[in-house]
């Protein structure tokens, strides 16, 4: 596993939230992108970094273009509805 970071867990908690808001369980998130559970959980919980292909199909799987993970950083959401979503790692 590689080393993560603050960047890690802020986009594995994007990952939950919007797994969440699509009312999706983990088990049902892992079969569409080929995973297991336990790979969900260690990508939300930021205890595993997300490899571009992964990334890529987590996309597939949510709807949402790759920049939805970075938005903390970019200021999109900002942009899109005066709302600022960064988020502090904890």
């Amino acid at each position: 596993m590689s080393k993560t970071s603050a960047i890690d867990r802020v986009i594995g908690s994007r990952l939950r939230v919007k797994r969440i808001s699509m009312g999706l369980d983990k088990e049902t998130l892992a079969e569409r992108i080929g995973a297991t559970e336990q790979c969900i959980d260690e990508f939300e919980s930021g205890a595993a970094r997300i490899a571009a292909d992964a990334m890529r199909s987590f996309c597939d799987a949510l709807n949402v273009r790759p920049g939805y993970f970075f938005e903390p950083w970019t200021g999109a959401s900002r942009a899109l509805d005066g709302t600022d979503l960064s988020v502090a790692a904890e």
